[in-house]
């Protein structure tokens, strides 16, 4: 904090060359202070390091809780082109436009002492509870040019992809971590002050920022409940999903992966048409879940398609198309398909299409990952339906 003069003035107060009410207000706005608090700790960043950061925050502080890639890339743009530019000319920092390298110029006791005066970043409500996807990240390159040869392939070709997730918040708590022991990720860990409720998880594969979310919003996802389709509300559950989407995961918990394809299927109910197809391995699983697909047959305008081996004889249900099989990866797969059935976007911009694949390679042992882009989806369920017929 700035030390106070005889006259009881603080630091802030003897800004050199700037009336402090006028450095008060440019600083009210939210990515200004946060771009201070960040380099208050460091005293030197790159544009592409405080565009991460600051959008973490602002997502964290947000109703949403999350931040997409093109949050991300739009927040560049701001700060490279107004918020950084505007804090070099009130003699905060220096900015090189052409390096854009930023170096805190005041002592960080007057900056921080800015900050308290200020109060704090009020929440922001620039990010509305919205899917993360983001088409540069799409898998459909990597098989779906020349078709898919089979479900386990694509289940490898996940394991090639580089994600990497940073915990940014004073501590990289265990409890936090556990939930990504079971993903193909590396694992980082940025200390940062706790300037947003938690903290944030920024995520990036192959280099390319993914998104951001809330360490509040993850905390909660991992305790949703699984609730039948047309029965669910949970918000957070499905921006974790979208986030997360193309990353291999490992879970001996079927409890898991039935809570994601329960908001496969959820969404398939919500859109009300368009084709869904369910492989349970053996059909005896698929015993426990009539009632929810005498639902989705009957009540909706969904084609829906059901798979295993024929281990049980079910009923016939309306809607609802049975596909016996005792091919291997029928009964090592564990999949829910819902292709939308447009060629386009809906009207909001985005595809309802998305799929869970996961193949068993152990006892109760799932290797898999679950996917919003639509080209691949259409790609696993052409696939299917030239296979399994």
């Amino acid at each position: 904090m700035g030390s106070d003069d005889a006259n009881g003035q603080t630091d802030a107060d003897e800004f050199p060359g700037r009336a402090t009410e006028s450095v008060l207000a440019a600083l009210t706005e939210p990515r200004r202070q946060y771009v201070l608090y960040y380099l208050r700790e460091r005293e030197r960043a790159d544009l592409a390091t405080l565009s991460w950061v600051v959008a973490g925050w602002l997502g964290a502080d947000s109703d949403a809780g999350v931040t997409s890639g093109a949050d991300h890339d739009r927040l560049e743009l701001e700060l490279h082109h107004n918020h950084l530019p505007h804090l070099d000319d009130i003699g905060l920092i220096e900015y090189d436009p052409n390096t854009h390298d930023v170096r805190l110029t005041q002592p960080t006791e007057l900056v921080a002492d800015l900050l308290d005066r200020i109060g704090g970043p009020e929440p922001s409500a620039d990010y509305e509870r919205r899917p993360v996807a983001d088409a540069r990240t799409s898998m459909s390159s990597l098989r779906t040019t020349d078709g898919i040869d089979s479900l386990r392939d694509l289940v490898e070709d996940v394991e090639q992809t580089a994600t990497t997730i940073t915990v940014c918040a004073p501590d990289a708590s265990e409890a936090l971590l556990d939930q990504f022991v079971t993903r193909n990720v590396e694992i980082e860990h940025e200390s940062l002050p706790a300037v947003a409720d938690g903290g944030f998880v920024l995520v990036q594969r192959n280099g390319v920022t993914l998104g951001t979310i809330g360490l509040d919003v993850l905390e909660r996802a991992a305790t949703s409940p699984t609730a039948p389709p047309g029965e669910r509300s949970d918000e957070d559950y499905r921006q974790f999903l979208s986030l997360f989407r193309d990353t291999q995961f490992t879970t001996a918990s079927r409890g898991e992966l039935l809570k994601t394809a329960r908001e496969i299927e959820d969404r398939a109910w919500r859109t009300g048409e368009g084709r869904l197809r369910t492989g349970f391995q053996s059909l005896s699983a698929y015993q426990d879940q009539l009632s929810v697909y005498r639902r989705l047959g009957t009540e909706s305008d969904l084609d829906v398609h059901v798979y295993g081996r024929p281990d049980w004889t079910p009923p016939a249900i309306e809607g609802v198309r049975l596909h016996e099989s005792t091919g291997a990866e029928i009964g090592l797969v564990w999949f829910v398909v819902f292709h939308d059935g447009r060629d386009d976007a809906t009207a909001s911009g985005r595809s309802n299409s998305c799929a869970l694949i996961a193949e068993e390679r152990a006892r109760d042992q799932y290797y898999g990952f679950w996917t919003y882009d639509p080209e691949l989806v259409a790609a696993i369920d052409d696939y299917l339906a030239s296979t399994y017929r």
